[in-house]
């Protein structure tokens, strides 16, 4: 009988690996997914390319007017939903009663809300990664989720500066407004201008470093290192989640008065196992 034979791999498919989806980590600690595909090299070839991180793409012909429309929706049907309804009725906002002077008083204590914060929103507009991730309602909703937190904190009391610069956290001191911030990651124009139709100034420094004991920080879908990052900082208010965690730092702050949320029906991966925490101005 004939000997037979394997058939050997050729050169060209032992290199070629396919293309596949990878997680980057930017100088500043946030995780990026991106594409990449490895590209079989010589000695002549030049130095590999990295991965870049680009805008969301916006549907062609988006404008601001239909984004804010769209927000529009997607806050009503936030604001009718039981998980909304589950926070409103809660004790935090009789908890921090934020006044017209931003102050509360507990055991001669005075606490302010100065500023809220808003971490890893994502793209409300776009399509992220070359189109391969569609997250727009999931931001819309929790973008309509911070706002109406605002509004139940602070009412008529929101102002923002630009915060270009750390220093300026001095000047916030000084003022009896509240900042409304939201760190941004492959930030594209029209997603900057629905912000600012909303009263929220892009953030465009690190988040992580403006969050203290008066600062209410909305970050549901944080990655653990980042939760213990912030909230070792001890913010008045976070909302996000879960902290079913052995870390020392994260079950400290779940100690906090809490509510859990109900799921939320219209779109559950939105809020997927999220609570709102808050601090008693007389805990240490």
């Amino acid at each position: 009988m004939p000997r037979s034979r394997s058939r050997k791999k050729t050169q060209a498919q032992t290199q070629a690996v396919p293309r596949r989806r990878v997680a980057v980590q930017d100088d500043d600690g946030w995780t990026h997914i991106t594409n990449t595909r490895r590209v079989a090299t010589t000695t002549a070839t030049t130095a590999p390319t990295t991965d870049q991180l680009i805008p969301a793409e916006i549907p062609d012909g988006l404008t601001l007017s239909q984004l804010r429309a769209q927000f529009d929706g997607h806050q009503e049907k936030w604001l009718a939903s039981q998980t909304w309804k589950a926070i409103a009725a809660s004790p935090i906002a009789s908890s921090i009663a934020s006044s017209n002077n931003n102050t509360t008083t507990t055991n001669s204590r005075t606490t302010r809300i100065d500023k809220f914060v808003c971490i890893a929103l994502g793209s409300p507009s776009g399509f992220l990664r070359g189109g391969l991730i569609d997250r727009r309602a999931v931001s819309l909703f929790q973008l309509a989720a911070f706002i109406s937190l605002i509004d139940l904190l602070s009412p008529n009391t929101r102002t923002y500066d630009d915060g270009d610069d750390e220093d300026d956290d001095e000047d916030d001191d000084e003022d009896d407004d509240e900042d409304g911030g939201e760190q941004r990651d492959g930030d594209q124009q029209l997603d900057a201008e629905l912000l600012a139709s909303l009263g929220v100034e892009v953030v465009r420094r690190e988040a992580f470093g403006m969050v203290d004991e008066q600062t209410v920080v909305f970050g549901p879908g944080m990655e653990r290192r980042h939760l213990v990052e912030v909230l070792a900082r001890r913010p008045v208010v976070f909302f996000g989640g879960p902290l079913e965690t052995s870390d020392e730092v994260l079950e400290e702050y779940s100690k906090n008065q809490s509510v859990r949320l109900p799921e939320f029906e219209p779109n559950t991966a939105s809020f997927w196992g999220t609570s709102v925490f808050w601090r008693s101005f007389g805990r240490t």
